[in-house]
């Protein structure tokens, strides 16, 4: 449906919500795989800069700025809960 309306960007909070249930489930492959699709749909859309100001991409720094205004925001801060 989202690609049928045409707002695909709304993807990138889908993206990284995978990627947290993935990580809050232990599977860290399938949370890495998600978090990526993330990152690159919000690098094609420019939020990530352009060339080589992107920052790289690691799955703590895209789960650390979710809520953020940008920047670095809390990124590492985000841990898998335990218990």
């Amino acid at each position: 449906m989202i690609r049928d309306e045409d707002i695909h960007p709304m993807l990138t909070d889908s993206y990284t919500m995978l990627a947290m249930l993935y990580m809050e489930t232990g599977e860290t492959q399938k949370a890495e795989e998600y978090g990526k699709k993330a990152w690159q749909l919000l690098a094609d859309l420019g939020f990530l800069g352009v060339g080589e100001e992107q920052p790289r991409f690691t799955l703590e720094r895209l789960l650390g700025n979710i809520g953020g205004l940008g920047g670095d925001g809390d990124a590492g801060k985000w841990r898998r809960r335990e218990g």
